[in-house]
This record gives structure tokens, sequence and C-alpha cells, in this order.
């Protein structure tokens, strides 16, 4: 048995540092306890040995006909997408191809793809996407930038609100983080509509109703502007359109708020006020 040092291909931010134990029953796939995010791995990277030997795993290419699949070989594959290629390039030129590409794994050859469509005068492709495109366009409209917090100052907060995440499902490496925070005083309110794991660590648990997380927002903003606890400086010096939001705020007072997202008034108060005065605030 040889034990190999790697990192781990999954379409991650985490970059998990991997022991791969190579045998002749298999492989066997287990977090390194030098690298930096703990030494312990989510459920997808151990499952990475899994793939590699699954029976189901696909080892050749397959063409679909009337009758269904069928299995042809890898010279007849190439031949049929060769084929393809050339006939679309010399009717309408290279850029009537539409390459269609996403994130998932992110190994070396990963990029081959895009390399191939370059050298051949380039393609059509797609901008932005459904996952990251959506999360950074969300950013740029929301801040003015993609910036976000380093998970070392949840330790700085006093109030931690995860909103519509659930961390002790999408990222086990924050929750020591999480659980230290908490263990220094830090307060924790979930807001979700869905049970989720991570309210384990929650002393507050707001479940609104599916789809109006952006109303009960505004109506936050309703309250925090009724009581002038913003920073009526930082508005001034960094935020843009703000006279055009106010109008916006004001058609959801915590009244309405409330009918429309489930989210009793007093508790809509009672966490505006913790926004606005009991920070740090760290969103999540």
């Amino acid at each position: 048995m040889s034990t190999l040092r790697t990192v781990c291909p999954l379409n991650c931010p985490d970059c998990c540092s991997l022991l791969v134990e190579v045998s002749e029953q298999g492989i066997k796939v287990q977090g390194d306890l030098r690298a930096g995010v703990s030494g312990f791995i989510c459920a997808k990277a151990r499952a990475l040995g899994d793939s590699v030997f699954s029976s189901d795993r696909i080892l050749y290419p397959w063409l679909k006909n009337q009758s269904g699949w069928k299995q042809i070989s890898w010279e007849k594959a190439y031949d049929i997408l060769a084929e393809k290629i050339s006939q679309t390039v010399a009717r309408s030129g290279s850029q009537a191809i539409l390459h269609l590409f996403d994130s998932g794994h992110n190994g070396w050859l990963k990029n081959l793809d895009r390399r191939f469509f370059q050298a051949l005068g380039g393609v059509t492709e797609p901008r932005g996407s459904m996952c990251w495109g959506a999360g950074y366009e969300a950013q740029l409209r929301d801040f003015g930038a993609v910036y976000s917090s380093d998970w070392q100052e949840l330790l700085q907060s006093k109030l931690i609100i995860l909103w519509g995440r659930d961390p002790a499902v999408t990222n086990k490496h924050l929750i020591p983080i999480l659980r230290k925070a908490v263990e220094q005083g830090a307060q924790v309110v979930v807001i979700n509509p869905l049970q989720c794991k991570s309210a384990v660590f929650a002393q507050e648990y707001i479940r609104v109703n599916p789809g109006t997380d952006g109303v009960l927002a505004l109506g936050l903003c309703y309250i925090i502007l009724r009581e002038r606890w913003m920073n009526f400086d930082f508005v001034k010096d960094y935020v843009k359109n703000f006279g055009s939001f106010v109008p916006l705020v004001r058609e959801y007072p915590p009244e309405k708020a409330a009918e429309i997202t489930g989210v009793p008034i007093e508790v809509m108060e009672s966490l505006a006020r913790r926004i606005a005065l009991e920070g740090p605030v760290m969103f999540y």
C-alpha cells in the first residue's frame, strides 16, 4: 500500500489537502491533518475513490439512436465529432458552435476543452451561470464589488446571522470557527424557511415564508430608518442611489412585512435593533 498527498479536485473554495491510500483493494481518501482545514473532509471528497471504481462509471462513448443508447468505439466517437464540427465551421464559421461548460471538477485537464475551441478559431460561450455567475452579479448589485469577509472575522462578531444558509451541510469547515465564536459569546440567528442543521448553534430561529426573504429585509430596513438607527455618514459617503431605495422601503412597514413573511412584528423589531446597535454583525 502507498499513500499519496494531493488536493481535492472538486469545485470548492476550501481546497482540502488529501491523503490517498492506494492498495490492491482500491483507494481510500481521507483528510490531511497537516492542512489548514482541520483535517476532516466532506462526504463528496471521501467518495472520490468510490467513483473511480464504481460499476456505474461510464468508460466508453455511447450513441443514441431510434432504439436507444448503443456503445460505440472511441474511434467512431472521434469521427462523428470531427465530422460535425468540420461541417459547422465550413458552413457557418466556428462561432456557430455553442460551447456549454461550467465548474464541477478542477483538475489539470479542466480547461483542455476551452483550449481546443480557442485553437479552432473561437466559439460562442455562455456568459455567467446560475451558480457562481448569479452570486457574483448579486454581490455587484448589492455591494458594488465582489468582496467577502474572512471566515476568521466570525470570531470578532457579536451577532452572526445565517440567512438562507446551512453551513453544517454546505460548508463543514466553517463549523469549528462558528462553534468557537459561540463559545466566545457570539449570538447566532438563523433565518430559513426550512429546518436546518445549523440551527443547533442558534439562539434564535426565524422561520420565514418561502420566497419572502426580500420582504423581510425591507421590513427590517423600514424599522432601522424609522428609528434613525442607521449610519448616515456611511450612507452619504459610500451608498449610491439611496434616495431611490427609501421609497421602496416605505412600501413595507412591519405590519405588511409580517403578514407576507409570517415573521411576527416583535421579532422583526428585536432583530432590527440587534443588527443596528449590537455589532459587529456578520451576515452569512
